[in-house]
């Protein structure tokens, strides 16, 4: 597991124990605010380790699971380990950031990456910071 899981696990334990503790005595209401929050809090957790912060080559990165960034492009290859693709991003001053399919491997950098993303299951998306 890595270092962001962990401390994201870690915070997450001890969230619960916090919100389980300041449960009120009467059924009701309370109860079901204290499961919403504790949904919308492995639902936070889940998304920060899916989404976070990667160092490629050198260079800082922001990833986007089920994202996509169409047009655009300056190129695009496959089949691409998400470290070529990096690379490949990175030797490219132009590069904002790439765009994997995960299921092709296919790889395109991209000159920019600014609007709304698309969601689109099977991409991720990384943005140069």
């Amino acid at each position: 597991m890595s270092k962001p899981a962990l401390i994201a696990a870690f915070l997450l334990v001890l969230i619960l124990r916090w919100i389980s503790q300041g449960t009120s005595q009467y059924a009701g209401v309370d109860d079901v605010k204290t499961v919403n929050s504790q949904m919308t809090l492995q639902k936070m957790v889940s998304k920060t380790m899916n989404n976070g912060k990667y160092n490629l080559g050198g260079i800082r990165y922001v990833r986007q699971v089920d994202r996509d960034y169409p047009g655009k492009d300056l190129g695009s290859g496959s089949p691409m380990s998400r470290a070529a693709c990096g690379e490949w991003c990175n030797d490219n001053e132009d590069c904002a950031g790439f765009v994997r399919d995960l299921e092709s491997q296919r790889c395109w950098i991209k000159k920019s990456m600014t609007g709304p993303p698309v969601r689109t299951k099977g991409k991720v998306s990384f943005i140069k910071m």
